[in-house]
């Protein structure tokens, strides 16, 4: 009986997700019906045409006859039922067949339906006998669980109160999980079935309803016998239901969703990329789901400060308000989202944003843990013995992560304010409270790196946060004396490598401030420190702060240079010179990377800096450019060869990057003087995929006319790692030929290159 249902139900419901099927002559079937027992004035019948419409008709009986017509070309249930009932548990169920007459005779009970004419039909009333004795021994169970849910139902119809509801689902879920027995059972007769019928179009049925029980492998194996019913559109239905298995499968790479979660924030799962995240898809409805929570709140405090991430995807866009009370009162720490599917009385269900079916999960709970990198490398449903599979994947993942634990004290007139630590490159990403005056803040420690705090104190004065960080090299304590409005002036005790990063950047500091000192004798330290874009002043200020730091590069890479072979054995040399690559060329890049010792060149920060040079290598002055092709804004392939003939600006940018919009007013100048004269702009996008129309929107308010491309990967952009870009914004000039004769050239800058250019 509750195979049945449940069968009933998800037929109907899949019908939108048939795949399109190749156009053969359809053939037409008759159904004869012969009804006799209490009174029913009309039956209506209903099945999946070969356009994969859900097809509805209705008869009204005469002396108990009733007759249905329609098309198909292959073998399509169809569902009988009377309109004194209307449910799942009073319906006859058959298969219909091309030009086939089926006579159907009904004798009070519509589960019980005598079936002519159809021999697709005498598999599926083969399957149902061998199942029959095993539904038998069901019955008492079931009718206790039909007393259970109505009793849950009535009440909740009645309003009872939350505590009492609860009590009746309990109740009801206790029931049912006493048909385990019986539904493997079940499963084991229906596997016999498909062994002896590998090919049958009943196999092809019912196998859809396996996929969520049997192993990926399995079902492939069982897919693979069906030979020609592939071809059926039960046989593409599972198909499509086993890619999406395979695509929420370990090996597979995590389709990306974005989506609203709970508080109306945008959440995109490449947000959380380089933390492991587990997917928790559940329901408030669910009480496997809900007994699992107190254990999944174990595992989050557990692992957390180790760097896993929980999101929620509640199949609840149904009753929203179930939602929220389900995640309050289980205490759910975690990201929330809905599913994204929705309902429609007359359309039915709606896919389209369906996150459950981007992974193939038909039922709840079932948990999916993704990698840093996006790889899918474990999956988990109900049961104890897959808890037990999560707990130990979960160990093993983590077992080698250590942890910095960062102590801060500060005033307590900060009680309540929010400080955020992050290192997106290693997926930290986390916020404490402070609380009499204290605060405690754990992150995963893997390698040497930088982590990075703001106060919202401070970015509230100052509208706008002012990132900081501390150089970390093992892993341990570190205590912090933390000045909230104005974190620059912490005071860090336990990163001896901070403080030797420290002693550089105030050298360096000292030669900014003498900078800007001779701009605020000339303009005033009220403009220097807050410069109006509008004043006429403004281009003046720009152009006289380049050429004060160009003038002083001399002595910044001397100063460089020196810091690097004094503390050539140091994390802090190898971060100083891989923030400052930059404004290096390739061949001193290359020289002050071959001061520094061996110990933190094989760091990820050590990596970047040996691809950075070799990038610096064939991005030289001198060189010319590496080919590429991406896409545009229309997703055209662009190849940089493309523009030979002109003189190019290849232009890496983002919609996200203030420095890089401030820029764009030059860049349009520019283009706009001299884009007759044969000179053109490329620009190349690091934005998201599931930011696109951030990007389109930011061409069309600055105005940028020319040419457009990007994969769409952040950081990760093709182009950007081939010309080693880790910070924008950056640009390349090259000539009709394609050699590049100028890097990273702005401002007034630039249109004094061009104006020498075109002079010739």
């Amino acid at each position: 009986m509750m195979l049945q249902k449940r069968i009933i139900a998800l037929s109907l419901a899949a019908t939108s997700l048939l795949q399109a099927r190749a156009q053969t002559k359809p053939g037409e079937f008759v159904v004869n019906g012969k009804y006799s027992g209490p009174a029913v004035d009309v039956v209506y019948f209903g099945y999946t045409n070969d356009n994969d419409q859900q097809v509805k008709d209705s008869s009204v009986l005469k002396n108990g006859a009733f007759t249905f017509k329609g098309s198909v070309s292959e073998p399509r249930m169809g569902y009988l039922y009377p309109k004194a009932s209307g449910n799942a548990r009073s319906s006859a169920q058959f298969f219909l067949e091309p030009q086939k007459t089926i006579t159907v005779k009904i004798n009070g009970d519509f589960n019980k339906p005598v079936v002519t004419g159809s021999a697709t039909q005498k598999e599926y009333e083969q399957l149902q006998a061998e199942q029959e004795p095993i539904r038998k021994q069901m019955e008492p169970l079931s009718a206790q669980y039909s007393v259970a849910t109505k009793a849950y139902n009535d009440a909740k119809k009645n309003n009872a109160p939350e505590n009492e509801l609860d009590t009746l689902k309990y109740r009801a879920a206790a029931i049912h999980d006493l048909f385990t027995p019986y539904n493997e059972r079940m499963k084991a007769c229906t596997l016999r079935f498909f062994e002896k019928h590998p090919a049958s179009v009943v196999t092809a049925f019912y196998l859809r309803f396996y996929v969520t029980s049997l192993s990926l492998d399995s079902l492939k194996l069982f897919y693979n016998r069906l030979g020609k019913t592939q071809q059926t559109g039960y046989g593409k239905l599972l198909a499509s239901e086993i890619a999406k298995l395979e695509g929420g499968s370990p090996g597979s790479m995590a389709k990306n969703f974005t989506t609203t979660d709970i508080n109306g924030k945008q959440l995109s799962l490449t947000d959380f990329k380089g933390r492991y995240v587990l997917v928790d898809f559940w329901a408030s409805w669910c009480v496997p789901c809900r007994k699992g929570n107190p254990h999944l709140k174990e595992l989050y405090a557990m692992y957390k400060p180790k760097g896993l991430e929980i999101i929620g995807i509640s199949d609840d866009d149904r009753d929203h308000d179930a939602w929220r009370k389900a995640v309050e009162k289980d205490g759910l720490p975690w990201r929330h989202v809905l599913r994204g599917m929705k309902f429609d009385p007359v359309k039915g269900y709606d896919r389209t944003n369906d996150i459950s079916d981007l992974f193939g999960v038909h039922s709840l709970p079932t948990q999916i843990l993704i990698d840093p990198t996006g790889k899918i490398i474990g999956r988990y449903d109900e049961g104890a013995a897959s808890v037990k599979a999560m707990d130990t994947k979960l160990a093993e993942v983590f077992k080698d992560v250590a942890l910095i634990k960062f102590n801060g004290t500060t005033d307590p007139a900060f009680n309540g304010e929010e400080i955020v630590i992050y290192n997106r490159a290693i997926g930290v990403y986390d916020s404490v409270t402070v609380q009499n005056g204290q605060f405690t803040i754990t992150a995963p420690f893997k390698e040497p790196n930088r982590y990075m705090f703001y106060s919202k104190a401070e970015a509230k004065k100052k509208k706008g946060y002012s990132p900081w960080g501390i150089l970390i090299t093992k892993a341990g304590d570190v205590n912090l004396k933390m000045a909230m409005d104005s974190i620059q002036a912490t005071v860090v005790n336990g990163a001896p490598e901070n403080e030797l990063y420290n002693s550089y950047a105030a050298a360096s500091n000292e030669a900014m401030k003498k900078i800007m000192s001779k701009l605020s004798e000339k303009y005033g330290a009220d403009f220097v420190n807050s410069p109006d874009a509008k004043d006429p002043r403004y281009k003046e200020l720009v152009a006289d702060y380049q050429a004060l730091a160009k003038e002083n590069q001399p002595a910044d890479q001397a100063r460089l240079e020196q810091f690097i072979s004094t503390n050539k054995n140091s994390f802090a040399a190898l971060y100083v010179l891989s923030v400052s690559a930059n404004g290096l060329d390739a061949a001193k890049l290359e020289s002050m990377y071959e001061l520094l010792g061996a110990g933190y060149k094989t760091t990820s920060f050590g990596q970047r800096l040996a691809d950075k040079i070799q990038s610096a290598k064939i991005t030289a002055i001198g060189k010319t450019a590496p080919e590429f092709q991406q896409p545009d804004t229309l997703g055209n392939m662009v190849k940089l060869s493309d523009f030979r003939g002109k003189y190019v600006l290849v232009d890496f940018w983002a919609s996200w990057c203030g420095p890089c919009r401030q820029e764009n007013p030059h860049v349009v100048k520019a283009f706009t003087q001299y884009k007759d004269k044969g000179f053109t702009v490329l620009g190349i996008s690091l934005d998201k995929e599931d930011k696109k129309d951030a990007w389109l929107g930011a061409i069309h308010k600055d105005g940028l006319t020319w040419t457009h491309v990007s994969d769409l990967k952040f950081w990760d952009n093709a182009v950007a790692k081939l010309y080693g870009i880790n910070a924008i914004p950056q640009n390349f000039l090259l000539d009709p030929k394609g050699t590049i004769i100028a890097t990273n050239v702005r401002g007034e800058e630039l249109n004094k290159k061009l104006a020498e250019i075109f002079k010739m």
